[in-house]
């Protein structure tokens, strides 16, 4: 179920999806993500928030700067401390929100193209889910009605504040996530192994090579972008799989790896240059982790159940 939400000038309504609320950046308006965030941190503080600091992180979308600045402003004005975590993967920053119970943002639209963006909201214990959605978006409404904080904003419905985003990074979050990884591998366990990382605009393309080398591989960077690039990790462009194709041919690594725009979602091409689907990732993962039960979606491999290695699964 999608929740929609009013926008002034708006072609479509805000609304929350698969993952976050999502938007064209026109309608992501600076006052439409104060009035969300707003709606957010009023609807923690209904549910017992006690904690007053708020961890957000962003991709290197060009809207997200904007919309980050225009989260903080929202979380200043409700008396809560912004903890600016820079450009991360969404994991890290959850990781950072979880770990210390406090709530997270993270600004991305994932893999949709760069003329739209989205905020992902964190509840301090996990993800929102859709009765989280719900509510939120109720209390945005009844922001909105109200015109909550409208002289704060020109007629475009930009900021009146300044609008560069002038806080320095903290790397606790960045750190943490580092060390989570460090400390659940063994370590040198990729020694003797060589990846090339496709970094395009991905938000991991500097701490996952880092990760990726302290565990003992030599990790060859390939196409850093200054532009944006959507990278959908479930439906591969054929002229992604044709740039693993050359890598694999000049570098001869045992696997290419990448992620989409914001890091949560993994890419990998095998030491053959054959792209692995994500449904089989996940149950490589499984069975690496020992899992006994596994759930999953009915759109699953069927690989899941004919491999035999978990006693119970079920699907969604």
């Amino acid at each position: 179920m999608q929740f929609l939400a009013p926008c002034y000038n708006s072609s479509m309504p805000l609304k929350f999806g698969t993952s976050g609320l999502r938007g064209y950046n026109q309608d992501l308006t600076d006052w439409q993500c104060y009035l969300f965030t707003s709606a957010y941190l009023q609807y923690l503080k209904q549910t017992g928030l006690t904690k007053s600091q708020v961890a957000v992180a962003g991709d290197f979308r060009p809207s997200t700067p904007r919309i980050i600045r225009a989260v903080k402003e929202a979380i200043t004005d409700f008396g809560y401390d912004f903890f600016y975590g820079g450009i991360l993967p969404t994991p890290a920053i959850s990781l950072f929100g979880f770990t210390n119970q406090i709530p997270s943002i993270m600004v991305t639209g994932s893999h949709i193209p760069y003329d739209q963006n989205g905020i992902k909201f964190n509840l301090p214990a996990g993800e929102i889910l859709k009765k989280d959605e719900q509510a939120i978006t109720q209390i945005q409404q009844q922001l909105f009605k109200s015109n909550t904080q409208i002289k704060k904003f020109n007629q475009d419905f930009s900021g009146k504040y300044q609008p560069q985003l002038t806080d320095q990074p903290i790397t606790e979050a960045k750190d943490l996530y580092i060390y989570r990884c460090l400390e659940f591998f063994p370590a040198n366990c990729l020694a003797n192994t060589k990846i090339v990382f496709y970094q395009h605009s991905s938000a991991a393309r500097e701490i996952i090579p880092h990760i990726l080398e302290q565990l003992g591989a030599e990790v060859i960077l390939a196409e850093f972008s200054h532009d944006f690039v959507p990278i959908d990790t479930e439906a591969v462009k054929p002229e992604d799989a044709a740039k693993a194709a050359k890598w694999q041919i000049q570098y001869q690594p045992n696997a290419i790896m990448s992620t989409d725009g914001d890091g949560d979602r993994p890419l990998l091409f095998n030491e053959r240059g054959e792209f692995v689907r994500r449904d089989l990732l996940g149950i490589i993962t499984a069975d690496f982790l020992r899992a006994d039960s596994v759930v999953t979606t009915i759109s699953c491999n069927s690989a899941l159940e004919r491999c035999g290695k978990f006693k119970d699964t079920r699907r969604t």
